[in-house]
Order: C-alpha cells, then structure tokens, then sequence
C-alpha cells in the first residue's frame, strides 16, 4: 500500500502514540519550523490508562526524514502519598531520580522516545521540530515521567504534527 494510500486509511483510524529522536531538520523540518501546514496531524488524551499502553500516533511510523512536532497541555495528576499535586505536561521543576524513566528530567513530565532509540526525551508542552535519522521506521512512544504510573489521574492533551520526508 503506498503511503498516501496507507494515510488515506490511517486517518480513519484512532489516534495512538509515538515517538522519535532528534536530528538537524532537512527541508521538512524548515516547513515545521515556519509554520507550514503539517501532512498530518493527531490528537489524543493521555491519561493513565493509555500511558501504560505505549501505543502509537500514526500507525505507518515515522520514517527516516521526516519531521515531527509535539504540543501538549492539561493537568495530570501524580496520585502521590500522603499529597498528590496536578501537574502540567513541564512537570515539577525537580530532577528524577533512576527510578524514573528518564532520570535527570523533570519528575512528572511529559517525556518520550522512539520504538527502538535507547532512552527518553523531554517533550514538556512543547517540543523542537524532531527529524528522524533512523533507517527503519519508527513509532513514537509518549508517557508522563513516573515511577508509578498506576495511581495518575486527569489526562494531558497531546497533538502531534508530522511532516513527511522526501
């Protein structure tokens, strides 16, 4: 199936989730960085329940050159003890430890990383124009930056534009 087929179809679909690794942008990343109209677009509510599934935004991926972008915004609750806070998707201004899946970040963050890429990236509310260098394709992966996802509440709004590469 070609991919304007495969987009054709895809946008029937529900939105997932993705994610990708950063590069210096190419032509597409200019036309992200300028405000140009995006070859697609979704949008989801990660809450809890989907932040554990780690499914993904575009089903055929993120190929190599293309660009991506990433906004986000809403309240997530970190269902702590004995206080829980609702946090934006910058989280708390206070490193994670290695408990966290990304140590070093903002603890209960907005965070994220390619199928295949070894580590998480800082999303926050809103993300650089992303251009992937991965030969293969990939799925973008988003979560909030916890040690225990299973007692969050609220959900964040997330879009993610992609700009295909040549």
């Amino acid at each position: 199936m070609s991919r304007i087929a495969t987009f054709a179809a895809v946008t029937t679909l529900t939105a997932s989730l993705l994610t990708a690794t950063a590069s210096p942008a190419g032509a597409n990343g200019v036309r992200c960085a300028t405000g140009q109209p995006p070859n697609e677009t979704q949008t989801v509510f990660l809450t809890r329940d989907n932040l554990f599934t780690n499914q993904a935004f575009f089903p055929e991926g993120i190929w190599q050159g293309d660009t991506f972008r990433v906004f986000a915004d809403g309240l997530v609750n970190d269902g702590g003890w004995p206080s829980s806070t609702n946090w934006p998707p910058v989280g708390k201004a206070e490193a994670a430890d290695s408990n966290y899946p990304m140590p070093g970040a903002n603890k209960y963050s907005l965070v994220a990383k390619l199928r295949d890429s070894a580590g998480y990236f800082f999303i926050g509310s809103q993300s650089s124009c992303t251009t992937s260098n991965f030969t293969a394709r990939q799925h973008l992966r988003l979560t909030m930056n916890d040690h225990n996802l299973g007692d969050n509440s609220g959900s964040w709004r997330v879009t993610v534009q992609l700009w295909w590469g040549p």
